[in-house]
């Protein structure tokens, strides 16, 4: 079963986190106004959600907001 994952974007710096994970994963995401929303499934579910925005920013949280990880 595909996982879900929403990041919110909180200000104009999660553009670039978001361009950057997306880059570092090879997910692709559906991208709106507020949050990208990524399915992982077949080896995205090995993706390490927090390890890989941590290694793109320590300071992450203050841009992005994990908002659903199911």
């Amino acid at each position: 079963m595909p996982r879900v994952v929403i990041l919110r974007k909180l200000d104009a710096g999660a553009q670039a986190i978001l361009d950057e994970f997306e880059r570092r994963t090879g997910l692709v995401a559906r991208d709106g106004d507020e949050a990208r929303i990524f399915t992982l499934e077949g080896a995205g579910h090995s993706i390490d959600v927090t390890g890989e925005l941590d290694a793109i920013d320590p300071a992450w949280a203050d841009h992005v907001e994990l908002a659903t990880q199911l």
